[in-house]
């Protein structure tokens, strides 16, 4: 199946480029695409993937400022940084023998992705982003959103949220809802880059519901960036959607001592 991808770029006064989703579904014949589509050291088993136009970053659009790379960037630095990401490549794409110019390969990160880089059953993952939940469900989401939105300043209630007691041991009885180390290396990331268009939207998180793990973040769409706006673009305030807990853990001094520790 071959569906149109994207948000405000579906619209044809922005760009006739589209991107494009591949499902692998076993109504249209082949249920999964089993191939080395990124390379030996990336998943082999695959039930959609991106066609990315690289719309904001692409011409006409973006005109002398498009260097197709910026989200390829983002998701190469955030994975050489020791967390995952989207594995991605370039290609030349034709369609029933038409070119359609440049075109960016990535993995979407859904429960599938989520369960062949972390394992567990993909219908144990809750997959979400800017605008929905396309696997599992909003629950655990809402409940680290509401426990942020309470403050995080009190370093009970910022172990709290990882499943751990106040002097940070883990407990069995408290609920794991976030990875901190990999949300630090995901604002890192997008703070260094001056992600613009980001954290209103634009993002993937994600968290396996049977075996505990927090919520996991993932680079998506990071095109308004590395100069696209400004090279001045300051994103360190951020504290909205999927920067609600980063905005609200900077008031607790371990979390701030842990963030300075991993940029350095």
């Amino acid at each position: 199946g071959i569906r149109i991808q994207g948000g405000a770029f579906r619209r044809f006064d922005l760009s006739l480029k589209k991107s494009f989703r591949i499902v692998f579904r076993e109504e249209y014949g082949t249920g999964m695409l089993e191939y080395p589509l990124f390379g030996p050291d990336a998943a082999e088993r695959f039930n959609n993937f991106i066609l990315r136009a690289n719309s904001n970053d692409a011409w006409p659009y973006a005109g002398d400022r498009a260097v197709y790379v910026r989200d390829a960037w983002a998701m190469e630095t955030v994975r050489a940084m020791g967390s995952v990401s989207s594995h991605t490549d370039f290609v030349h794409l034709y369609i029933n023998g038409f070119y359609w110019g440049l075109y960016n390969p990535t993995e979407r990160p859904d429960a599938g992705f989520s369960s062949s880089y972390f394992g567990g059953d993909r219908d144990d993952w809750d997959a979400i982003n800017q605008d929905s939940a396309p696997d599992g469900n909003y629950e655990a989401w809402n409940r680290l959103l509401s426990l942020a939105g309470q403050g995080l300043a009190d370093n009970e209630r910022y172990q709290f949220i990882q499943g751990n007691n106040p002097d940070g041991t883990r407990n069995p009885a408290y609920e794991d809802l976030v990875d901190i180390e990999n949300m630090i290396d995901y604002m890192i990331m997008n703070i260094y880059v001056g992600n613009t268009d980001w954290p209103h939207r634009n993002w993937w998180t994600g968290r396996n519901r049977e075996n505990g793990d927090g919520f996991k973040f993932f680079p998506w769409d990071t095109e308004t960036a590395l100069g696209f706006s400004s090279v001045n673009a300051n994103q360190t305030g951020v504290n909205s959607q999927v920067a609600a807990v980063y905005g609200a853990a900077r008031a607790n001094p371990d979390f701030r001592m842990q963030f300075a520790d991993q940029v350095h």
